[in-house]
């Protein structure tokens, strides 16, 4: 799975993902990195066109939290678990959901209480990434046909935004789901017994496979003839 940056002016190109509001771009300092990318091959942190910041990972005390890092820009996801009736439609399948935030830790730019429009976006393209790539085997999550299924929440959480959130974002709930552990059920006939973490180990999820996304971006050439500058992992 793969994200492109439509090609736009080069002072949105060099926001990332935070908006130019937030950020006062001045027109030499968009032509110094323009000539930086296009001639030398370099961007203004010294990275490579294809280098991507250092990637880290740190988990929490709690089976399913996990922070995600990718240089400065950080998020941190949180997978929860509770047993619910399944949907009448689908009465042998789990559900799956989630749900990313952005706030002014993470950016000035990001207001308080009030849905963020990048935040929905990247709530749709993770929703995308996973669910909609059948990642997590949703049958597995039944556990009395018609009666019991696990309901599986993701939450993320942006701490710092320092471009290209929406990997750093993707990456936290492809992580928070493989490190969560829901717990072990007993189940005869019609009856479903839920063991506590003392009474039995909790259980991981059953992932098929686990959908990496990559962000880049493109910046329009010189001339017409010339290629496209294209640069992975951007920042800010």
């Amino acid at each position: 799975y793969g994200e492109v940056l439509r090609q736009g002016s080069p002072a949105r190109a060099l926001a990332g993902s935070r908006p130019m509001a937030a950020v006062q771009v001045s027109r030499s300092e968009i032509d110094f990195t323009l000539q930086a990318l296009r001639r030398e091959n370099v961007r203004v942190d010294g990275r490579a066109l294809t280098a991507c910041r250092r990637f880290a990972l740190r988990f929490g005390a709690a089976h399913g939290e996990v922070e995600v890092s990718f240089g400065p820009t950080r998020a941190l996801a949180v997978c929860s678990g509770e047993i619910i009736t399944p949907r009448p439609e689908r009465p042998n399948e789990g559900r799956i959901s989630f749900n990313v935030e952005f706030g002014p830790m993470a950016s000035p730019s990001f207001e308080v209480g009030r849905p963020s429009p990048h935040a929905a976006s990247v709530t749709n393209f993770v929703e995308r990434l996973l669910r909609g790539s059948r990642a997590v085997d949703v049958e597995a999550l039944c556990i009395v046909g018609g009666q019991k299924v696990w309901s599986i929440r993701v939450d993320v959480r942006a701490l710092d935004d320092d471009g290209n959130l929406g990997d750093v974002c993707a990456i936290a709930a492809v992580c928070s789901l493989l490190h969560f552990r829901k717990a072990d059920v007993d189940v005869r006939g019609d009856q479903a017994k839920v063991f506590a973490s003392e009474e039995r180990p909790p259980v991981p999820l059953n992932i098929h496979h686990l959908p990496v996304p990559v962000t880049f971006a493109l910046f329009a050439p010189l001339s017409g003839t010339a290629e496209p500058t294209w640069i992975l992992d951007p920042n800010r």
